[in-house]
C-alpha cells in the first residue's frame, strides 16, 4: 500500500478522523492522525518513498513467494553463495557503471568468475541502481538468515 503524509504533519490531530471505510483509494496520512486523503480541502499530501530496508524486505518477500527461494531452498546453498551473488551486483554497479567504465571487460570477467550460479540467473539492472542495490541487499539478507538458522541448529545440538 502506498504511504502518504500530510504536508503539515505536525499540525494534524486525530480530531478530523472519520470511518476508514469511506475512503476509496486506501491512501492514509502516515503522520499518526490517519486523516483520510481528500477529507479536508486544502490539505496536501505527499507520497512517502519506501526506505531501503522496506525495499529489501519487499524484494526478499518477492523472492520467496514468486521465485520459490524459501528458507529450505536457501539452506541448501553452500556458505556465502548468496552474499557472493549480492557482492557481484554491487561490483557491477559500483565499478562498471559509475567509476571505472574503462575496465568494463575486467569487471565482467571478475563477476563471471565470482558469480556462484548459472549465467541465466545473472540479472543486473544497470539503468536502475536502486533496484540493483535492493537485489544485492535481499541476497545478503537471505545469507544472514541462512547463517542464523545454521547457528541455531548447531546450538540446539549442544
Amino acid at each position: 500500500m502506498e504511504k502518504y503524509i500530510c504536508e503539515k504533519a505536525k499540525e494534524c490531530t486525530d480530531e478530523g478522523c472519520t470511518d476508514r471505510e469511506q475512503h476509496e483509494h486506501n491512501k492514509w496520512c502516515e503522520c499518526g492522525c490517519d486523516l483520510q486523503m481528500g477529507q479536508f480541502p486544502g490539505v496536501k499530501y505527499i507520497m512517502l518513498k519506501p526506505s531501503g530496508i522496506e525495499l529489501i524486505a519487499e524484494e526478499r518477500k518477492r523472492q520467496i513467494e514468486k521465485e520459490g527461494w524459501t528458507p529450505e531452498h536457501d539452506d541448501a546453498h553452500s556458505s556465502f553463495t548468496m552474499s557472493t551473488a549480492g557482492a557481484c551486483y554491487l561490483l557491477n554497479l559500483e565499478f562498471k557503471q559509475h567509476k571505472y567504465p574503462s575496465i568494463k571487460e575486467d569487471i565482467d570477467n571478475l563477476i563471471f568468475l565470482l558469480w556462484p550460479w548459472d549465467e541465466k540467473w545473472w540479472k543486473p539492472t544497470p539503468d536502475d541502481p536502486i533496484r540493483q542495490l535492493v537485489k544485492a541487499g535481499a541476497l545478503i539478507a537471505a545469507e544472514i538468515d541462512r547463517l542464523q538458522r545454521e547457528k541455531t541448529k548447531d546450538e540446539s545440538k549442544i
